[in-house]
């Protein structure tokens, strides 16, 4: 049958070589974590980079929103003084033309009186 037995110098070699492999796993254990580390580093500094930039981008169309809503409001203040000045004025050739009306009806009524003696 098989032995048992196992002698000094097989163990010793045996026990190193296991401690040799702890040692690179170990090792390469290490430079997996770092790699893990400094990709997750990089993955939240292009993040960051990327949320930064798109936070920009907001501010500036708010900006740009905020400037064109400003311009707007003051064309429609212009347009809205506009509209009251011609309001005004076509008020005031009403009344113009309401003052003047009994006389210009006069002066119809005589021009069709002579235009009806002048051609009998």
């Amino acid at each position: 049958m098989f032995s048992r037995h196992i002698s000094t110098g097989v163990w010793l070699q045996h026990t190193q070589a296991i401690i040799e492999k702890s040692r690179e796993e170990r090792h390469n254990s290490h430079i997996l974590y770092t790699e893990v580390s400094r990709s997750m580093l990089t993955a939240a500094d292009e993040c960051f980079s990327v949320w930064y930039e798109t936070n920009g981008a907001f501010a500036t169309r708010i900006a740009e929103i905020g400037h064109a809503k400003k311009e707007i409001e003051r064309h429609l203040a212009k347009l809205n003084a506009d509209i009251e000045t011609l309001k005004r004025q076509m008020g005031d050739i009403q009344k113009a033309l309401d003052e003047k009306k009994p006389a210009l009806q006069v002066n119809i009524f005589n021009y069709e009186k002579i235009c009806r003696r002048s051609f009998p």
